[in-house]
């Protein structure tokens, strides 16, 4: 049984973020009978439900994506507990893995005299945020045959070289639905996966008990709570309802019909409680889901490395948020990411060239508008790319506003219950907050970030040439292609012909690719190489013209 401290959060994009509104919604629903729900799996001895349960959701979404291709998937939950409370080896601040910079010295450590296997949080249990901004961090999800877990034995430490290398699914949105909202729940159950249940769970009759068809019905209600055996908060996956469950299955009878069915993480033994039945009228905390994606971006920039969930409140209804980075290649930004609190409206913009610390400061390259219904971390895919090259400046900047007064999510040092204890590692100069007069450095202490994510992939250049034939006779050729450099950029191009001649052109990048015209060119039924670079990004292809056979032969054709 897990460790009571543990909370559940997700969050899923579904049209700029708002759910859709019920309609046809049907009475009940279980997914097993879909064949959509993950593995069962087995926590063991460990304190790990809140992680075991987040892995789920994670799997149940991409099952739900791509039934044929992803019903047999299998991540580890052992990778992210691990590499939620044992970092150090890979963000050390004078040696930090590559690609994770940013988050280097952001620590969590869960507060145990003696770890098991000397490995920190496998008891301690955890909060679901954390497997949320662990995820959002890039460690994971691996497949569990690269982090195997042993449920009722020991466990190993992991190699460093694992926490961000070999990622299977990247996590891209986790929403936090109130229960009071069934429908939105409901919805997304229909539609984007299993979310996960956190409630204070007993194993004692007469709160839970089997029945008949080997399913188990549990409701506590309104029992004290302080002395009870064998009970804690406890996170399991939501996999099903039904609005007519009799109240009469459950030994303390709740006022009205109707239960949420889950999958727990005890093992498949249908003894151990593997799929229970809770009423609807059970105290449970708001249902978070976790959706994936297959990894696609190259690099992540962030300052948020840090577990807990923290707010900045505001005292008012609107604000300007931004976080500040420096390219460290020749990239394109391609997504961003935005954690929040609360419901909000937004209007996202990513400047580039900064002239001043003022994240708005540069030039304005993209913006977009959007809504959150829901808390949660989600990932914001551009419309348009933006280019950035190494040692280039650029920002992303929000501004937000709400119905209610804004508590902006932040990732600062600070301490759980004396259970947890996390330590964020900031610089001057990286996040920034205004009410819309100035800019004040959030991070000038040294100790706090905005969570904003700027997610990227390396630039690439496409070469193409038009057809060509040989010629004794001097002409010019037109070699073209794209490239997600900037418009504006200069790029440089060899043509090495095989007399050994070698030409060289320049040409700007246009909106819609970039082209070279070589004039007074001879063309020998050879080949011809042409390379084009910029900085440190470069193409090749090799080409040959058609000569007289090559001709003759399709004319014949």
């Amino acid at each position: 049984m897990s460790n009571p401290r543990i909370i559940l959060l997700a969050l899923i994009i579904i049209s700029l973020f708002i759910l859709p509104a019920a309609a046809g919604i049907p009475a009940s629903y279980d997914a097993r009978l879909q064949n959509l729900t993950p593995p069962i799996t087995d926590q063991g001895n460990y304190g790990l439900c809140w992680a075991f349960s987040a892995i789920s959701s994670l799997e149940s979404s991409m099952i739900y994506q791509d039934q044929n291709k992803y019903a047999g998937i299998d991540l580890s939950p052992y990778h992210l507990a691990y590499f939620t409370y044992n970092r150090d080896d890979v963000i050390d601040p004078d040696s930090p893995l590559p690609g994770l910079e940013g988050i280097a010295g952001d620590y969590t450590y869960s507060n145990e005299t003696e770890p098991v296997n000397n490995i920190s949080g496998l008891v301690l249990g955890g909060y679901d945020y954390q497997a949320v901004y662990t995820l959002a961090a890039g460690f994971g999800a691996v497949n569990e045959s690269a982090a195997p877990f042993e449920p009722y034995g020991n466990n190993t430490r992991l190699s460093p070289d694992t926490a961000i290398s070999g990622n299977e699914v990247m996590l891209k949105s986790a929403t936090f639905i109130p229960v009071s909202d069934t429908d939105s729940i409901k919805t997304m159950l229909l539609e984007s996966g299993a979310g996960i249940l956190q409630l204070f769970f007993a194993v004692d009759e007469p709160y839970l008990h089997e029945l008949d068809n080997s399913d188990w019905a549990f409701f506590l209600g309104t029992t004290d709570r302080e002395n009870l055996s064998y009970s804690g908060m406890h996170a399991v996956l939501l996999i099903g309802w039904d609005d007519d469950f009799s109240k009469g299955y459950f030994n303390l009878t709740p006022e009205h019909d109707g239960a949420w069915l889950i999958q727990n993480s005890w093992g498949s033994n249908l003894s151990n409680c593997t799929y229970i039945w809770i009423s609807y009228e059970e105290t449970i905390d708001p249902v978070p889901f976790f959706t994936g994606d297959e990894p696609k971006y190259d690099h992540i920039y962030q300052y948020d490395g840090g577990t807990l969930r923290r707010g900045y409140p505001v005292n008012q209804t609107s604000v300007l948020i931004g976080n500040v980075f420096t390219a460290a290649g020749d990239e394109i930004i391609r997504a961003v990411s935005l954690d929040t609190n609360q419901s909000v409206n937004y209007t996202l913009e990513i400047y580039t060239n900064l002239m001043s610390e003022s994240p708005d400061s540069g030039t304005l390259f993209a913006s977009e508008t959007g809504a959150v219904q829901y808390p949660g971390y989600y990932t914001i895919e551009l419309t348009d790319y933006v280019p950035i090259e190494e040692g280039q400046s650029f920002s992303v900047v929000y501004s937000l506003d709400s119905d209610e007064l804004l508590n902006i999510s932040i990732d600062e040092s600070d301490i759980i219950e004396e259970d947890i204890e996390t330590m964020t590692f900031a610089l001057p100069g990286q996040s920034f907050v205004s009410n819309g007069t100035a800019w004040e450095d959030l991070s000038a202490d040294g100790e706090t970030n905005l969570r904003i994510k700027a997610f990227t992939t390396d630039t690439t250049f496409a070469i193409s040439i038009d057809p060509v034939t040989a010629s004794i006779k001097k002409r010019g050729i037109t070699i073209s292609g794209t490239t997600t450099f900037a418009p504006g950029s200069e790029l440089n191009m060899t043509l090495r012909c095989p007399d050994g001649s070698v030409l060289y052109e320049t040409t700007e990048v246009m909106p819609d690719g970039w082209e070279v015209t070589v004039p007074n060119l001879k063309m020998f039924e050879e080949e011809y190489t042409v390379y084009v670079e910029r900085k440190s990004v470069s193409a090749e292809t090799v080409f040959t013209p058609a000569g007289f056979k090559d001709m003759l032969i399709a004319f014949q054709a």
